[in-house]
């Protein structure tokens, strides 16, 4: 049972690394993506490192958007719906109360999060 769960985790850990890793080749043409692959991670810890860097370069409003969704996600005491997690969002520190207003839609959770971030269904 031990080794079962120890391969588990191994294959969990290089699907997360093919994850991040094809986050990385977003290059419209064969040479872009090229490059791409010739600078692709080795690691986990370094593809998890360009992800956090790539959150951190986006504009202030997205990085923010992106950290909070990590914060939530990672301080959650179990998995969260994408409506849950929504919704949490959309309450502003000065506010008490929900405001729709302020509710981010799926897509921009994710794509903010650069890969660090997906959905089960």
């Amino acid at each position: 049972m031990k080794s079962l769960k120890r391969l588990a985790r191994k294959l969990m850990t290089c699907f997360l690394l093919a994850v991040l890793q094809t986050r990385t080749m977003n290059g419209p043409t064969a040479g872009e993506m090229e490059e791409a692959l010739e600078k692709m991670p080795d690691g986990l810890s370094d593809a998890f490192g360009q992800s956090l860097s790539r959150l951190n370069r986006q504009p202030d409003g997205r990085k923010r958007l992106g950290i909070n969704t990590l914060v939530w996600i990672f301080f959650a005491r179990r998995p969260l719906f994408v409506t849950e997690l929504s919704e949490a969002l959309a309450i502003k520190l000065r506010d008490l109360s929900l405001n729709a207003k302020y509710r981010p839609s799926q897509k921009l959770m994710v794509d903010y999060c650069q890969g660090l971030v997906v959905i089960a269904q």
